[in-house]
């Protein structure tokens, strides 16, 4: 089996969590991908530092980093899979603080210089770009040419990050995940959505299900806001 993959394996199997959730994008969405799953798992996270480094080989950079805390498992991934793979010149890290420290050196961004050096903006998922775009900023406020953007798994931020000039790339999409894109709507809509179109009953928070002896199915511990009690959806 190739590093790619087995590592997207391992992102199917640990990295993708049911539910509804908000994403910092301020989107809903019916699932979530944890990637600090993998790129913090021993046996998985060298398996993600050979797949991005092969995948950003053509882009010539010096050190890899983004923004606080989403970039930090990838950079430091593919710093020891360049290290462990030998034959070149080493990479090095870096960590883009989202603002900076007040006390200290009061940097923004931590590691190595990056002033005057080919450098590559990192991320583990983004579904707006908004991360990576931040990181860009800073980068290139503190002297750094930044020669591109690359995320384990893109949920959407291919168009904005391309639209600033930038090189983009992406290990995997959501249709390598199996997931559905996210888009606007209440929490649960995706999955609503999935349901009707397998001929599946997915009711909403308070409402019946029309099947013989269904019935809505209740959270237990008490009552949500305005005295209503909380649902658990069907999946």
């Amino acid at each position: 089996m190739s590093d790619r993959a087995e590592l997207l394996a391992a992102i199917r199997a640990k990295a993708i969590v049911r539910g509804d959730f908000i994403l910092s994008s301020g989107q809903h969405a019916d699932w979530y991908i944890d990637l600090r799953r993998v790129l913090l798992d021993g046996r998985v996270a060298p398996l993600a530092g050979r797949v991005m480094l092969d995948l950003t080989r053509d882009l010539e950079y010096e050190a890899v980093g983004g923004l606080t805390l989403g970039a930090d498992p990838v950079a430091t991934a593919m710093m020891h899979a360049a290290a462990a793979a030998g034959g070149g010149a080493p990479i090095d890290a870096f960590v883009v603080r989202k603002a900076e420290k007040q006390h200290g050196l009061q940097r923004r961004i931590e590691g190595p210089d990056v002033a005057g050096r080919r450098v590559l903006a990192v991320e583990d998922t983004s579904t707006t770009g908004a991360s990576s775009l931040t990181a860009v900023d800073a980068l290139r406020e503190a002297g750094a040419e930044v020669v591109g953007v690359a995320v384990v798994v893109d949920r959407g931020a291919r168009e904005r990050v391309t639209e600033r000039g930038l090189a983009f790339r992406a290990a995997f999409t959501l249709s390598d995940l199996g997931v559905l894109p996210v888009r606007g709507g209440a929490p649960g809509a995706h999955r609503a959505r999935t349901a009707a179109a397998a001929g599946r009953w997915y009711p909403g928070p308070g409402r019946e299900d029309p099947r013989p002896g269904r019935g809505v199915r209740r959270l237990p511990g008490g009552t949500g806001a305005g005295g209503t009690r909380r649902t658990r959806r069907w999946r």
